[in-house]
């Protein structure tokens, strides 16, 4: 990585992105220190207090900021608008990858945004954050859309939501690809309605025991099977040696195996997710506007590292490590 991409990143495309759209007018510090202060923090992989002070603003003054001169709104589209120039040639045929990550919370102040789910030892609840991935012919992939989701949130709604925020941006989808959590008659239906072809893991729910039990070859197709009230679906299983491989979708395969390879390109958002753990920004707050912006932050740089012309000996935590220098220097 040379000096012009450092200077890229520091002078634009980070700060106007996310920063710019969340300070308020008369501001005593620049975008300029407040990504100072999200890189520091990303690179040492810890708490916006713990590289405060020293000429960068404080995390009192950046949780205010957040808090009073942006919106959830303004934070997503400002991010996802961006991702979508990213992809470049609009003609090519990508593969949109759903899943959803928990990130950890240690408090014990309760709102609509913390969850039960506790994902690691000793924590006492979790965010929780919808994306969407974009697998490209290239095999490079961005994410494109992340949302926050509170007790009280639908996600076939926010799937439908980002479904038809990909086609008004003209994005030729090929197909989606989901894990068993979104396996709902009422997922199913919003996907249909959007005319996307999906692929889908499927848990084993009594119905689905039902078909492997009457229906013991090695594999099969249940062509119209009924998930729910108007949801209809084909079922595809696969029994190898380990796993019993049942699916969900509208898809059509000249050699069933083939769904196997097809679905394991889900994967992709799950290592995409690891990668962007290595810059993840801490916080103690309790506000989902801080939390989200943090939460988008690693996003806005793994699309960075995986769209720009980096050296592909990097990694991802050496480029944040870079910028880093750089800032300091």
């Amino acid at each position: 990585m040379n000096k012009g991409e450092l200077t890229y990143i520091s002078n634009g495309h980070f700060s106007s992105c996310l920063v710019a759209d969340s300070l308020r007018e008369g501001n005593i510090y620049s975008k300029k220190d407040y990504m100072k202060l999200l890189v520091l923090a990303q690179d040492k992989n810890t708490y916006i207090e713990t590289v405060s002070g020293n000429g960068l603003p404080s995390a009192d003054m950046f949780h205010i900021n957040i808090k009073e001169g942006t919106s959830l709104d303004t934070l997503r589209d400002s991010t996802r608008k961006r991702a979508i120039k990213q992809i470049g040639n609009r003609n090519q045929n990508v593969i949109a990858i759903f899943d959803e990550t928990h990130e950890p919370y240690y408090g014990f102040e309760k709102n609509e945004w913390i969850h039960e789910y506790k994902p690691q030892k000793g924590c006492t609840g979790s965010y929780r954050f919808l994306s969407c991935q974009i697998l490209m012919p290239d095999k490079t992939k961005i994410f494109v859309d992340c949302v926050p989701m509170n007790v009280f949130s639908k996600t076939e709604t926010v799937v439908g939501d980002i479904l038809r925020f990909l086609i008004a941006s003209r994005v030729k989808i090929l197909f989606s690809l989901f894990d068993r959590g979104y396996y709902s008659n009422a997922v199913i239906n919003e996907i249909e309605r959007y005319r996307i072809k999906y692929l889908m893991l499927v848990p084993k729910t009594r119905g689905i025991k039902g078909i492997l039990e009457k229906d013991q070859r090695v594999m099969f197709v249940e062509k119209g099977y009924m998930v729910a009230d108007k949801a209809r679906t084909n079922i595809i299983v696969i029994r190898d040696e380990n796993f019993v491989w049942t699916f969900a979708t509208n898809l059509k395969f000249n050699k069933l195996p083939n769904a196997i390879r097809t679905y394991k390109m889900r994967w992709n958002i799950e290592t995409g997710f690891r990668v962007c753990d290595e810059a993840r920004i801490k916080s103690k707050s309790t506000n989902i506007k801080v939390r989200y912006f943090l939460f988008l932050c690693s996003f806005i740089m793994y699309n960075f590292w995986k769209t720009q012309k980096i050296n592909p000996e990097i990694s991802f935590k050496r480029m944040i490590g870079l910028f880093s220098d750089d800032i300091i220097a």
